[in-house]
């Protein structure tokens, strides 16, 4: 099977902007994308201000039983403390948590290398799993900035719809640490096989 080379479209007016992405998987060699750019903010003219966007809406159309996730690229991280008890997960130190983690998305929190499902953030520093963590001191934690995973079905073609402006921030933005805030928005996909097709189209605007 080989990796496509995908097409893309980029529109951008300043404000808001859309990106169109094809790829269709054929046989021949290696398979899946990782890291795959929709969105390379540092392309657009202008540049946003701060080098970031915001995730106004997400149409997919998946053609197969595959995964495709799409997420900015950054990665907050740090050390936390988990316990058994009301399944907590806390800071111990380094990049603090996102109030809006769950709400926009944003998938599961990985801590020592295990990936648990949020149920609340509770405040930027305390996290409610939905599974037993167990008790760990000082165990290194990461959140990938996900914006949403789809996953399709065999044989058949789905047709996902997100629409994010009921969000906080009108849309879904990337993580601001203190040095950096980066919009570009990158694809990964896993699973795929011969005569899998997969469209996406994202609507952005700056922050």
């Amino acid at each position: 099977m080989a990796t496509p080379t995908p097409a893309t479209v980029t529109q951008w007016d300043g404000t808001r902007g859309s990106a169109r992405w094809y790829a269709a998987w054929t046989a021949a060699a290696a398979d899946n994308f990782t890291d795959t750019v929709i969105v390379d903010v540092s392309a657009l003219v202008p540049i946003p201000a701060g080098n970031s966007i915001k995730v106004k809406r997400v149409d997919v159309l998946m053609s197969g039983n595959f995964q495709a996730t799409l997420e900015f690229d950054n990665v907050r991280s740090g050390t936390v403390n988990t316990t058994t008890a009301n399944t907590r997960i806390t800071r111990a130190s380094g990049d603090l948590f996102d109030l809006n983690w769950v709400a926009q998305n944003f998938g599961g929190i990985t801590a020592n290398a295990t990936e648990y499902a949020i149920t609340t953030v509770d405040t930027t520093s305390q996290i409610t799993a939905a599974s037993d963590p167990g008790d760990q001191t000082g165990v290194a934690y990461s959140q990938d900035g996900t914006i949403d995973r789809f996953i399709g079905q065999a044989d058949e073609s789905n047709i996902f719809a997100r629409d994010y402006s009921d969000g906080p921030n009108g849309g879904i933005t990337p993580y601001k640490d203190s040095a950096n805030l980066v919009g570009d928005i990158i694809l990964t996909t896993a699973g795929v096989a011969d005569g899998d097709e997969l469209n996406v189209q994202v609507i952005f605007e700056r922050t």
